[in-house]
């Protein structure tokens, strides 16, 4: 086997079931029956380092790309993922390969610089650490809080809809603030998008990020969590699971002041 047999470089972005594939070939290149399109893709250098923005993969892609349409006007709340292979044309022989996820990008005139990063990079965060603490140290309808969240939706047809704000009647069937610390879920295409909540006044819900809604569309809305047992007992009745010990006291006995 020839040192200089041909290698093509293949791309592949996933987001749910959704997949984009596309090769730096100039030719549509077909590999383990998945066929990938050609793009003019630049690519950064890639390298192995114990700094995480070293680990980093820079892509460089037309705005043309059908990929972009789904990063523009406003990002996934999805993670989108991408994996790199350098495959040697002659025998399918894998030479190189890198995976990680989508972490930002940035819209230039002609063009759109994607940044990736490593899966290691993605991964290497602290977990979380259950404290002696008042507040209820789990997430609400996760498996320690127990609740199941589809008892709780409200689903809701927009009657209006701005880029950070979106009306519907359903909303209005709980009290003020109902929702705040929540989230709103909706279908777009195969894809499932989502949007946290900080403000909830009647029918109208105020999101932390843009979304990209209009009147007529569904949506499911779910309740958030103030984490204290009041809250736990009074809007979930919960406070079987609640995590917290509220029975600390307020004041510390080791403290400068000598009447506890």
């Amino acid at each position: 086997m020839s040192l200089f047999s041909r290698h093509v470089e293949l791309y592949e972005f996933g987001r749910g079931s959704q997949r984009w594939r596309y090769t730096s070939s100039d030719s549509t290149e077909v590999y383990d029956s998945q066929q990938f399109s050609p793009v003019a893709i630049k690519r950064g250098r890639l390298g192995q380092s114990a700094q995480e923005a070293r680990s980093n993969l820079e892509l460089t892609v037309p705005l043309s790309l059908p990929l972009a349409s789904v990063l523009r006007p406003f990002a996934p709340t999805e993670r989108i993922t991408v994996r790199w292979r350098r495959v040697r044309k002659s025998d399918g022989v894998i030479r190189d390969t890198w995976n990680g996820v989508l972490s930002d990008f940035n819209e230039r005139q002609n063009d759109l610089v994607l940044t990736c990063q490593s899966n290691i990079g993605a991964a290497a965060t602290n977990g979380l650490r259950r404290c002696w603490q008042g507040p209820c140290p789990f997430a609400l309808f996760d498996e320690d809080c127990g609740l199941n969240a589809e008892a709780f939706r409200i689903d809701g047809v927009l009657s209006a809809a701005s880029t950070q704000t979106v009306t519907s009647n359903a909303f209005a069937t709980k009290p003020d603030g109902w929702f705040v610390g929540g989230f709103i879920k909706w279908k777009r295409g195969t894809a499932t998008e989502y949007r946290f909540v900080v403000g909830h006044v009647g029918p109208v819900l105020t999101l932390l990020t843009a979304a990209p809604l209009a009147a007529g569309e569904l949506v499911s809305a779910y309740p958030g969590c103030g984490h204290a047992l009041s809250v736990c007992h009074e809007k979930f009745n919960n406070s079987l699971n609640f995590g917290g010990q509220h029975t600390i006291p307020k004041k510390n006995p080791f403290g400068p002041d000598p009447i506890f």
